[in-house]
Order: structure tokens, then C-alpha cells, then sequence
């Protein structure tokens, strides 16, 4: 379980992506909708999983011993950690002698259908990004 007030080391570039991607579906509606583009935020695919080898490794090694880790996630984590977890039963009978850390750091430092986090984080992005912005006139 990630710990309060704990940051990844991607969390930047996770948050420029997000950002990139609420952008470009704003451009492309004919009536803006704040919800819509950050959902369209969600859904496109990243550039990786946004999730650190370390934990990644550990989770999908309980996985691989039947261990029931999943079952306390948010539903998003949970379908990144079951994708990864595919991809790395997938690899594993293709090519059987390569260890697991060297597939697993291969697996989510590839792009991933999407980037598993809620709205309501794009929300939270672009709020502290509007913060970040903000004219230093206009700041009392």
C-alpha cells in the first residue's frame, strides 16, 4: 500500500502526460466539457505503466504465488496490475529462461493501453497546473 504523502518518481512526467492528452481532447471538442476531456485524458494510452519496478515486481511475484493482493486496490490499479500480470504470464511462456525482473522492467516501461488513474487525479493535476500559472499580478 503506497504510504501518505509518498511520491513516484514519475509522478511529473505521469502528470505532463495527462496534461498533454486533456489538452489535445479540448482542441478537438466542438463544445468544451471539462469531464468529457478528462475522462479522454484517462483513456489514452501511456507511454508506460505508472508504477515503479520495485512495486511492480513485488505485487505481480505475490500474483504469481497465488496471493490474493489485488482484492484491497482501487479498480484502476487493480486492471493495470491484472495487464501487467498477462503480459508477464504471456512473456514467460514465449521466452521461459529470462528472468522475472528483466520481463517485468521490459512490461511497464513499454507503452500501456491507458494510464489507469481516476478523474478526479486529472482534476486534482490541472488544478494545482492552474495554481502553477496563475499570473504573479493576479496572485494577492
Amino acid at each position: 500500500m503506497k504510504k501518505k504523502n509518498s511520491v513516484s518518481e514519475f509522478t511529473t512526467e505521469r502528470n505532463m502526460v495527462l496534461l498533454h492528452h486533456f489538452r489535445r481532447a479540448i482542441a478537438q471538442q466542438s463544445r468544451i466539457s471539462i469531464d468529457r476531456a478528462c475522462q479522454e485524458a484517462v483513456d489514452a494510452p501511456a507511454p508506460r505503466f505508472w508504477v515503479s519496478e520495485l512495486r511492480a515486481m513485488r505485487v505481480i511475484m505475490k500474483m504469481l504465488k497465488g496471493e490474493e493482493v489485488l482484492k484491497d486496490m482501487y479498480p484502476q490499479r487493480r486492471r493495470m496490475y491484472e495487464e501487467i500480470y498477462r503480459r508477464v504470464v504471456e512473456t514467460r511462456q514465449k521466452f521461459p529462461t529470462v528472468k522475472l525482473d528483466d520481463i517485468i522492467f521490459d512490461i511497464i516501461n513499454n507503452p500501456a493501453p491507458c494510464s489507469y488513474v481516476t478523474v478526479s487525479l486529472v482534476k486534482k493535476v490541472l488544478s494545482n497546473r492552474k495554481n502553477l500559472i496563475t499570473p504573479r499580478h493576479l496572485v494577492p
